[in-house]
């Protein structure tokens, strides 16, 4: 809750266990004037971020009446006191052209050297990711958060992604690999865990296709769980007639 906030305390942490609803009111009170916060998504903000490393902290979340209490104090109290701006700030987003000319300078036009053209690819496939999912950078390339049961940071890896081939429509066509990516993290994980599981089919363009990076990438990487694993085996693998993948 804040050093200066809880200096009286020889016990910051058991301070913020027994917080009651007035004390955490108390908190955003000299939270709004210490920072001359001026808009009312910043205190919702870090009363999310709040409760979050609560749960976090002592494996248990804030009582939800306390949380409701608190939450509108701020929302009706706070906001018409310090007359907190409500407006929601325009939040423009890449659209396909964009994306298409954000490409094209990174394979075509940027001056920029690679220590290894490996990553050139790589960071092509994270552009694609991040446009078809809507992530944050940190949802995906976040390495320096590293989790205490495994030692394994926040990044996607080769384990976040499964690779299957898919009957065609026709017969004459060969078969579609199919990329399935689960993002474990995201905005607000900490608040509430809820992996989404992308789903990325070949596109013939390969300027946008992220199947074909995934696959340039796994190969040249050697990451492919099965041993053996060729592209000519990969084209020229058989889906038996009772399965419509493998």
């Amino acid at each position: 809750m804040g050093t200066n906030h809880l200096g009286n305390h020889k016990n910051p942490i058991k301070a913020l266990l027994g917080a009651s609803a007035t004390e955490f009111k108390t908190f955003f009170q000299w939270f709004v004037d210490v920072r001359n916060l001026q808009r009312l998504t910043s205190l919702t903000s870090n009363w999310k971020r709040l409760r979050a490393y609560y749960n976090r902290l002592f494996s248990k979340p804030i009582d939800q009446d306390l949380g409701d209490n608190v939450l509108n104090f701020i929302q009706r109290d706070l906001r018409s006191r310090h007359h907190l701006d409500t407006t929601k700030r325009p939040k423009p987003i890449l659209n396909v052209d964009d994306l298409v000319d954000i490409l094209l300078r990174h394979w075509k036009f940027d001056p920029s050297t690679y220590c290894d053209e490996r990553q050139r690819v790589q960071v092509a496939l994270l552009l694609l990711i991040a446009a078809y999912t809507g992530s944050r950078p940190s949802s995906i390339l976040n390495t320096d958060e590293i989790q205490d049961k495994d030692g394994e940071t926040k990044a996607v890896c080769y384990r976040h992604i499964e690779l299957y081939l898919v009957k065609s429509e026709t017969l004459i066509e060969r078969l579609k690999v199919v990329a399935l990516l689960t993002l474990p993290y995201g905005k607000g994980d900490e608040w509430k865990p809820q992996p989404k599981t992308f789903l990325f089919y070949e596109n013939p363009n390969l300027l946008l296709c992220p199947v074909a990076l995934i696959l340039a990438l796994a190969f040249h990487d050697n990451a492919f769980v099965a041993e053996g694993v060729k592209t000519r085996k990969l084209l020229e693998a058989q889906i038996p007639h009772r399965k419509l993948s493998i």
